[in-house]
C-alpha cells in the first residue's frame, strides 16, 4: 500500500467536491433546514425541550446528513473511472482514501450542523465527553456508510440497497451513541460512558475489517 497514492486519491476527491460545491451546499442547506424545522416545532408547541429528546433529535439529523453525504461515495463515479482507478491503485488504497475523505467530510458537516443545532436549540452540556461522543459518532457513520456505499454501487438499485443495508449496521451504533450522549448530558460517571464508547469503537473496527476483506472482491467484479 502506497501512502502517496492514498493521499493523491483523497486530494482528487477534495478537488471534485470543491468544483461541485452544489452537493456540499445542498447538504448544509439540509442540516440548517432540518434544524430550523425542529426549532419552529418546539417553539410552536410551547413545551420545554428535554435533554433526552434534544439528544435524539440531533442524532436523527446527523444520521440523515451522513446518509445523504456518503451515498455518493462510489455512485458518482462512472464505470470508466473505476476501471482507470483499478489500473493505478489497489482496492485497499481506494477504500482507505474513501474512508479518510468521508471522515473529513462528515467532520465538517457534523461540526457545522451541530453548531447550527446548538445555536437554535441551546442546552447546557455538563461534560466534555459529549464532544467525544460527537467525534466518534461522525467517524462511525463515515466508516459504516463508506462500506455500504461500496457494496451498493455494484448493484443496480443503489439507493434502495443502501437504505436496506444501512439499517442493521447503523441501528446498534445509534443506540450506543444516543445512550452514551444521554449519559453525558445527565452527568453520569465516566465509566458508564466509556463502556458505550469502547463498544462503539469495537464495532467500527469490525466494520472496517470486514470492508477491507470484502472490498477487493467487490472491486474485481
Amino acid at each position: 500500500m502506497s501512502i502517496r497514492r492514498v493521499i493523491a486519491l483523497i486530494r482528487k476527491d477534495l478537488l471534485l467536491e470543491w468544483r461541485q460545491r452544489y452537493a456540499l451546499n445542498g447538504l448544509l442547506l439540509y442540516v440548517s433546514g432540518a434544524t430550523l424545522i425542529i426549532y419552529i416545532g418546539i417553539e410552536q408547541s410551547g413545551s420545554e425541550l428535554l435533554p433526552a429528546l434534544w439528544n435524539v433529535l440531533w442524532w436523527i439529523v446527523a444520521l440523515f446528513t451522513a446518509t445523504n453525504a456518503m451515498a455518493k461515495s462510489f455512485m458518482q463515479e462512472e464505470e470508466e473511472q473505476q476501471l482507470y482507478y483499478y489500473t493505478i491503485a489497489t482496492a485497499h488504497e481506494i477504500l482507505l482514501a474513501k474512508v479518510v475523505y468521508n471522515t473529513l467530510l462528515m467532520l465538517i458537516l457534523g461540526t457545522v450542523g451541530f453548531g447550527l443545532y446548538y445555536w437554535f436549540l441551546p442546552l447546557p452540556i455538563p461534560q466534555a465527553s459529549f464532544l467525544l461522543c460527537l467525534l466518534l459518532g461522525f467517524v462511525s457513520f463515515a466508516c459504516s456508510l463508506t462500506m455500504i456505499a461500496a457494496i451498493a454501487s455494484k448493484a443496480g438499485n443503489n439507493s434502495v440497497l443502501m437504505a436496506v443495508l444501512s439499517f442493521p449496521v447503523l441501528i446498534p451504533q445509534l443506540l450506543m451513541l444516543t445512550r452514551a450522549a444521554s449519559l453525558s448530558l445527565m452527568s453520569a460517571a465516566w465509566e458508564l460512558i466509556q463502556k458505550e464508547l469502547i463498544m462503539l469503537s469495537l464495532i467500527n473496527i469490525i466494520v472496517l475489517g470486514v470492508a477491507f476483506v470484502l472490498f477487493p472482491l467487490l472491486w474485481r467484479s
